[in-house]
């Protein structure tokens, strides 16, 4: 059917990489690790499969949300460097 969206209760780790900026290992060694959080929960996990490999699992909904988190604080980050250089520039 026209219009459908192919839907997944995963997003690959390359596309999450993509969509924050980053590099895939970034993103995989942050999910071995347990660091990528988004209100204090996980966006997704690695599972070992043996000594070296690792499964991968993205929840896209909570990645969304960091993403959209993420993106609000580059603006606000950017708007509160803006200002500082104005002040800086008003100072001298």
């Amino acid at each position: 059917m026209k219009g459908l969206i192919d839907m997944s209760a995963n997003l690959a780790v390359k596309d999450f990489a993509k969509l924050i900026g980053e590099c895939d290992n970034f993103v995989r060694i942050n999910l071995q690790n347990g660091y990528l959080l988004v209100d204090g929960q996980v966006v997704g996990y690695a599972q070992k499969r043996d000594k070296t490999q690792f499964s991968y699992v993205i929840d896209p909904i909570r990645a969304m949300k960091y993403v959209r988190q993420l993106r609000e604080a580059n603006v606000e980050i950017q708007r509160l460097l803006a200002e500082s250089e104005v002040m800086e520039d008003v100072g001298t």
